[in-house]
Parts: structure tokens; sequence; C-alpha cells
């Protein structure tokens, strides 16, 4: 198998386990959208993440400013192209944030990436760090204190045995939270 057709099907699977989160609980959608819609807004989020998720961190990292400029680059885009199909024309920081660093998430478990500098945030790993807010809704003020009341969590807890990875921390809880 050439290079090529292996990264397109490596790409093909992080996709795949990477869009059902985002729509899980979350309402992206206004009223009365169609299936074709749905799909084209898809393939615009899927053609995103390809160009500025897999290609640039293919074996390698992204950093922490990088990946947030590439959430506030997927609101953007998205924004541009679907804003009339869009709940309220917008897709929330909390949607880019999820959808981004699950799809980053996959790709490290996969050995396609170095560890990402963040986690997906969701009910579930708030709710281990005890806050009440909704992921949907988040801004990016509120993401980046999330993350770091997760850093602080982390390093006051049993955690340190991870080396305050909030990558390896978010998995693992995740992963017992889910099973």
């Amino acid at each position: 198998m050439t290079n090529n057709k292996r990264k397109g099907i490596q790409s093909d699977i992080v996709w795949a386990a990477s869009k059902y989160p985002m729509f899980q609980h979350n309402k992206i959608y206004g009223d009365k959208i169609n299936e074709m819609q749905k799909k084209k807004f898809k393939e615009t989020l899927r053609k995103f993440l390809y160009q500025n998720i897999f290609c640039q961190v293919y074996k390698s990292s992204i950093s922490e400013s990088r990946l947030l400029d590439v959430i506030k680059m997927l609101r953007n885009s998205v924004r541009r192209k679907h804003a009339n199909i869009l709940f309220n024309r917008d897709l929330t920081f909390g949607s880019a944030q999820k959808v981004i660093n699950i799809y980053l998430k996959v790709m490290w478990v996969m050995n396609l990436t170095e560890e990402p500098p963040h986690f997906p945030i969701d009910r579930k790993i708030l709710g281990q760090l005890g806050l009440k807010i909704n992921w949907t809704k988040l801004h990016s003020t509120e993401y980046k204190k999330i993350i770091n009341s997760a850093r602080e969590y982390i390093s006051q807890n049993e955690f340190k045995k991870y080396n305050n990875s909030l990558a390896i921390w978010e998995a693992i809880e995740y992963s017992e939270l889910t099973n």
C-alpha cells in the first residue's frame, strides 16, 4: 500500500471516530435543515480538519497557541459557508473545540501525532472537575479557564504520575467514566 493511500485510510478512520461526538447532545443546526445541507456542512468540516489538522500535525505536534487559532479558524470558516443552516447562525466555540480536540485525540491514540496540548471538553469531564458549565455554549475565555482548572486539578491530585499531562489525564478519566 502506498503511503498516500495509507494516510487517506487513516484520515477516514480519524474522521469517522470524531464526527459523532460533536453532534451528540448538541444543537448544531437551525430548523428545517435538509439532509443535503447537513451533508455539505459535514464535508466542509471534514475538509477543514483534514487540511488544518491531519496534514499539519501528521507525525508531529500542535502547539497550544496554534490549537486555539485553529478552533477560531474553524468557527470562522463554517460561519462563512454555512451560517444559514447553523443554530443561531453560529458554530459555538464549545462545538468547535470538541470536534478539533476529539480529532487530535483520535490521531494521538492511533499514533499519528504527538500528544495534544488539550482535551475534548464535554459534560463528563466538566463533572470530574466539579464544574457546572454547558460545553456546547463555551466561549474562548471559559475554555481557557477550564483548561487552567484541569491543570490545577491534576497537579494537586494523584494524577501527578501522568506528568501533569492533560491529554493522558482526560483519556484515562474518560475511559473510566464510560466503562
